[in-house]
């Protein structure tokens, strides 16, 4: 049987209590902590509602690291554009959400007014330390329609908590080394499953036929990643966060965050957001790096 988990949203864990009375009929209430998940949803939560106060709570104000290079290091700049109205509008629907450990890595859309009214579709990847966020990545695509019925969210939604964690990362962690790193592209069908693949990434079909004509298109021992920078795990899901080689006109590489989900040893689904770095000359802050 396959068993799943789901989310108990946030603001139902923020009123739960657990009641406990004795035979004397005296009683205590103990109010239960917001998991690492329930917090990471209200810190996005906070974007779009306005209201601070989870995201003030869950942050911490001392010691957060910020990557999206958009945005000065530190909580101050994103926690005063919330609660000044300048994200009004914003809305933000969280697709899916696992937890590593202490990261917690989202799949959601920013719609409404983000992005001057053109939806985007991202990956949030959230550090805690003793309960607030102290270090976020994220890697943000405009929605795009390409014509098939697969879309770059949809799909697969629930975590088949049978799937062992551990092997799901050592599966990846050995198809990203063996394809995107090597180049060993004459054995992608040890890795993905050819019958049962589901792609989601835009442009590239919907199921097995799109990979295998990539990977037959280019050179054996060539790499289509510089460098695979980190790799999340939850079960049957599996997050990467790596890095591409430079164009050759604009000097710039891009940012890619690969989901896959994982059945019976092979990769079975796949969505991806891939983001251009900006010149280094634009960043918004030097103290931390993409991806």
């Amino acid at each position: 049987m396959l068993n799943t988990r789901t989310l108990l949203p946030i603001g139902l864990v923020a009123l739960a209590l657990v009641g406990c009375s004795d035979d004397d009929d005296n009683s205590s209430n103990t109010t239960l902590e917001p998991t690492q998940t329930e917090r990471a949803l209200a810190v996005l939560d906070s974007i779009a509602s306005g209201d601070i106060t989870d995201f003030t709570a869950f942050v911490s104000a001392d010691n957060y690291t910020q990557h999206n290079l958009g945005f000065p290091d530190g909580r101050a700049t994103l926690s005063e554009a919330i609660d000044s109205g300048a994200l009004s509008g914003t809305t933000v629907e969280n697709v899916r959400v696992f937890e590593d450990n202490d990261i917690v890595f989202l799949h959601s859309i920013y719609g409404g007014t983000w992005n001057g009214g053109v939806p985007q579709v991202g990956f949030d990847v959230f550090r805690f330390e003793e309960g607030q966020v102290v270090e976020h990545w994220d890697n943000l695509a405009n929605v795009e329609d390409d014509g098939d019925d697969s879309t770059q969210t949809n799909g697969t939604l629930t975590i088949d908590t049978t799937v062992d964690t551990e092997s799901s990362r050592t599966l990846v962690a050995n198809t990203m080394q063996a394809l995107f790193i090597n180049g060993e592209w004459s054995t992608v069908t040890d890795y993905f499953d050819e019958e049962n693949y589901q792609q989601h990434s835009v442009g590239a079909g919907t199921d097995f036929t799109g990979i295998s004509q990539i990977a037959a298109s280019i050179p054996e021992g060539s790499p289509f990643y510089s460098s695979m920078e980190y790799l999340y795990a939850d079960h049957d899901f599996v997050l990467t966060m790596s890095e591409g080689f430079p164009d050759a006109d604009t000097g710039l590489s891009d940012a890619y965050y690969d989901l896959f989900r994982v059945a019976d040893g092979q990769i079975v689904e796949h969505w991806d957001i891939i983001q251009s770095i900006p010149d280094e000359s634009t960043w918004a802050n030097l103290t931390s790096s993409p991806p």
